[in-house]
């Protein structure tokens, strides 16, 4: 398990975040030993059980470095399964060396275009704030696609976007954009439907100024503040138009649903025909179940609707349901995969393969982009099934005695 957690702590000793990922191996505890500026330790520990599995897929693979007060961390690793006391050393000197490693992958599949745009707007519930900054992205494809797969969040209170993606995911089954909003989450604003209208608004919109044929082809997602309206005269104002959307990177897409991100977050795959790449947000509220985070994974892959949906739901099982940070589940996850289909069919354990891989190194990025995050340890279980694995686990990471060990730099052995 995988756990990164703040250098300070807050008056009752513990540590301010902690983030977790699970991985298998033996009993033992390290003291932490740097690692490009950040702390890191293993921790493990044994079930009581005659047969063993894997606890899960290790998601820690980018390393630290800093550029004067700013963590950056490494892109993606190449290696999906953590080998015990094996690091990801990469680092780098600058913002600027970083974001190039992201360019040198970030190429959009084929029959993908992104845009973003910025809008200021004054929140209704806190005028005294004055004009705040918003960025939309729009991910967008030439067809609509019926080979789509999501993963949303479990929490019983879901923001309006979830439940309009949910609707979508069940009624239509079709896509063919996604329209991204950061700084506000549209979570239990103080609206008669909950803000169901306002996305739903969103996206009637943005199908106007793309042509497309239905609101219904359009996936809205929103993360940031929760309890406030959407702007959505101002939002609606600043949707990118036909001729904005591009081929090429898709960095600016993952920086513009950065919210309280230290950096983006990217990591692709190349396939024997075509390629996968995801961008990721994510710092805060991280744990039970995913984080407060927006994962967006596109392909040109073409592979059925069902076993989409299969790999996902598995991956995210393996990766992002394998981290914490706060030990706070979000109203607002959603794990999406899109695929064109134009650059022909693979044999499905080689894409399966690719997208543990993608959703493993993303996940690791948002561990050590962790608000507050210090230190970076695995916990590992062996001796039991998975589920007990993961619950022992996380039981061991997320105690405040722990992570007041890892944060003070004292195993107290």
């Amino acid at each position: 398990m995988l756990v990164a957690g703040a250098a300070g702590h807050v008056a009752t000793g513990l540590a301010q975040r902690t983030a977790v990922s699970l991985a298998p191996s033996e009993v033992e505890l390290l003291k932490p030993a740097p690692l490009g500026g950040a702390q890191h330790a293993r921790s493990h520990v044994r079930a009581p059980a005659s047969t063993w599995r894997r606890a899960a897929l290790a998601a820690g693979c980018a390393g630290i470095a800093r550029s004067g007060r700013r963590r950056i961390a490494a892109g993606a690793c190449e290696l999906p399964e953590w080998v015990p006391g094996q690091q990801d050393e990469r680092s780098f000197s600058s913002e600027e060396e970083y974001l190039a490693s992201l360019e040198a992958q970030a190429e959009l599949p084929l029959g993908f275009k992104i845009a973003t745009q910025s809008l200021k707007f004054v929140p209704e519930e806190a005028q005294e704030m004055g004009e705040l900054p918003m960025r939309l992205t729009v991910i967008s494809l030439e067809e609509p696609t019926d080979r789509v797969a999501a993963v949303f969040t479990s929490n019983a209170f879901p923001g309006a976007p979830v439940r309009v993606g949910r609707r979508r995911m069940a009624e239509s089954g079709k896509l063919q954009a996604v329209v991204i909003n950061n700084k506000i989450s549209n979570v239990s604003p103080p609206d008669s439907d909950g803000g169901v209208s306002a996305s739903e608004t969103l996206c009637a919109e943005l199908a106007k100024q793309l042509s497309l044929e239905s609101a219904e082809l359009v996936l809205p997602s929103s993360t940031g503040v929760i309890g406030w309206r959407l702007p959505v005269k101002e939002m609606v104002a600043a949707l990118p138009q036909a001729e904005d959307l591009a081929t090429g990177s898709a960095v600016p897409a993952a920086k513009g649903i950065m919210t309280t991100d230290r950096y983006p977050k990217l990591a692709a795959r190349e396939l024997s025909q075509g390629r996968l790449v995801g961008i990721a947000k994510g710092a805060g509220m991280i744990e039970p179940n995913m984080a407060t985070m927006l994962c967006f994974l596109l392909t040109d892959v073409d592979l059925p609707r069902t076993e989409l949906q299969t790999m996902l739901t598995e991956a995210v099982a393996d990766t992002f349901n394998c981290i914490s940070v706060d030990g706070d589940e979000s109203t607002s996850d959603t794990v999406a995969l899109l695929s064109s289909g134009q650059a022909g069919p693979v044999p499905k354990e080689e894409f399966q393969a690719a997208l543990q891989a993608v959703c493993a190194d993303l996940a690791a990025q948002v561990v050590r982009n962790g608000e507050g995050t210090g230190h970076v340890i695995r916990v590992a279980v062996t001796g039991g099934d998975t589920p007990t694995a993961r619950s022992v686990a996380k039981a061991v990471a997320n105690g405040p005695l722990f992570k007041s060990a890892i944060a003070g730099n004292d195993p107290n052995v």
